[in-house]
């Protein structure tokens, strides 16, 4: 085929030029550009350099708490997608560079093999596997690991604590619906040694308590702060409102001066018949000290209340609770309790009257007739009692209920109180992606083989192949006899059989006076050479090659 140029004078001198035998038996003209070849070459580092340092980047967006906390979850997918993309450009033009290497040197060097590798084709229906999966591992994506948590601890602000209701009840009465709506999720799972809503913690099966928790300010505060699928875990310690079950003695149980003691000290019984032979009843003070109060539920056919009733120390005690809040929830999560509080004030002076307002919820959560999936073996009245204590307590005080609270200001210092930033622990946490195994194996594997493959490169060095192999180098180093092996699949790009590749480093060939530069020949065979190797000649690293 003869280059034309648009001057007719240049093309007829090109076509005298090819028909002359010196400037066939000279060297070759052309635009080809002469090089070298070293080992390791700049841009192999900066293949390694540029890998490395996107899998810094993604590896710290994902194991590093505070970044992770601050991206979330679909952040750090944009990230680790953008550094993985640019491991993979770092990582594809070595890795098939390395392959092209291994398969002049190793392998059958077929040229149906080269061209795949050169246009990264999986469909190639000459390929053979080692190709196929080199191009395969290249073309995998990483999928998505949702699902995980990451964590970062915070300052936190100066916040107000208390016996107040949770969030978004509407505070009315005298306190029977908030007993309720704090009792109720305890006897719909009934359990022991866990947490139960917004501030129950059952300890064991004759103790329950009710937390002081934040006000509504200070939690609507942290809410207004996060997005869906963040949340704050709020750690201190706190007062909190218990009723533990205590035995009574058998001889009490008969001894009428003992209740008479009680009736003496305030105690009143009030009693409700709840049909078919079966009363329920509170036994409590009038007015003050409802740090020991008795609830009974009995057969009047066979029992009497004094041979049933419970007995129910009620105390403020100390309490660690963690709540977890997020944009729509607040829930006690872990709670323990600690040491009785040397101040009773608030159950032993505060105007109560639970005996009046509370004796209807007895029969209502009737643990004889309705048990809830219980079998009988958890005593569901701890949860219930301290509940119908914590609720007259929210009706005394003044944060909530304003017309009916207790105006006693010793009393109100101790149902709403003030905490210091410094003894609340605040975490935030958000929904990242996991720290698996499998992820840092994802991340890492584009590096290592970025690595390898130049490390396969410096290996092969000698082998004539150079980082910008391709279509060019192959049609300037192929020997002209052989492209007759192609006829034919100049539109179809397919060959009918194999056709195998040899390389070979040719030294200069001396013409009189001049010598013929280095160059790097291709032979196209139609068959395999047995026991021959595809590269003859070894490259001089500070030679440059035509």
């Amino acid at each position: 085929m003869v280059l034309r140029d648009k001057h007719n004078e240049n093309v007829e001198a090109h076509e005298m030029a090819d028909l002359n035998p010196d400037h066939i038996l000279g060297p070759p003209e052309g635009l080809g550009v002469p090089s070298s070849k070293a080992p390791i070459s700049w841009l192999d580092v900066a293949a390694i350099a540029l890998a490395l340092a996107a899998f810094t980047v993604a590896i710290a967006v994902v194991w590093y708490q505070a970044a992770a906390t601050s991206l979330g979850q679909t952040n750090q997918l944009v990230v680790v997608g953008f550094a993985l993309s640019i491991m993979n450009l770092s990582a594809q033009r070595q890795v098939l560079l390395a392959a092209i290497h291994v398969e002049a040197w190793y392998g059958h060097s077929k040229l149906t093999h080269f061209d795949a590798l050169l246009r990264k084709g999986l469909l190639t229906k000459r390929l053979s596997l080692l190709p196929r999966l080199v191009l395969l591992g290249l073309s995998a994506a990483y999928k998505k690991f949702s699902g995980g948590q990451s964590m970062i601890s915070v300052g936190c602000r100066d916040s107000h604590w208390g016996i107040i209701s949770r969030p978004g009840w509407p505070w009315s009465g005298n306190g029977l619906s908030g007993a309720v709506d704090a009792y109720v999720p305890f006897w719909n799972h009934v359990g022991i040694s866990r947490t139960y809503g917004y501030n129950m913690f059952v300890e064991s099966n004759t103790t329950a308590a009710l937390l002081d928790t934040p006000d509504l300010d200070t939690i609507q505060s942290e809410q207004n702060s996060l997005d869906l699928g963040q949340y704050i875990l709020l750690h201190t310690t706190v007062n909190a409102t218990v009723a533990e079950h205590k035995e009574m003695e058998p001889e009490d149980r008969i001894d009428a001066q003992f209740w008479k003691d009680l009736e003496g000290r305030g105690f009143i019984n009030r009693t409700i018949d709840m049909i078919f032979g079966f009363f329920s009843g509170l036994y409590a003070p009038i007015e003050r000290n409802y740090s020991e109060i008795y609830v009974f539920i009995w057969d009047s056919t066979k029992d009497t209340f004094e041979s049933t009733a419970q007995r129910y120390i009620q105390t403020r005690r100390l309490c660690a609770g963690t709540w977890n809040i997020s944009s729509s929830n607040v829930s006690l999560i872990e709670a323990k309790l600690l040491e009785p509080v040397d101040d009773q004030i608030v159950i032993q002076e505060m105007s109560l009257n639970i005996g009046k307002w509370f004796t209807e919820p007895l029969p209502e959560y009737n643990y004889i007739w309705y048990p809830p999936e219980n079998l009988m073996s958890i005593n569901t009245f701890p949860p219930l009692v301290v509940s119908m204590l914590w609720a007259r307590l929210i009706s005394r005080n003044s944060y909530q209920n304003v017309k009916k609270a207790d105006q006693n200001a010793t009393h109100a210092a101790r149902t709403y109180y003030s905490k210091p930033a410094r003894v609340v622990q605040k975490t935030y946490t958000s929904i990242t992606l996991k720290r698996s195994n499998w992820l840092l194996f994802v991340l890492a594997i584009h590096p290592i083989l970025t690595m390898l493959a130049v490390s396969v490169k410096g290996f092969l060095y000698s082998v004539p192949v150079g980082d910008d192999f391709g279509l060019v180098s192959l049609l300037s180093g192929v020997k002209k006899d052989c492209l007759d092996l192609l006829h034919g699949a100049s539109l179809s790009g397919k060959l009918r059989d194999d056709v195998h590749v040899r390389f070979k480093v040719l030294d200069g060939l001396e013409h009189g006076d001049t010598r013929e530069p280095p160059r790097v020949q291709m032979t196209l065979e139609r068959f395999e050479s047995s026991g021959a190797s595809n590269v003859v000649g070894d490259l001089d690293r500070k030679t440059e090659y035509h």
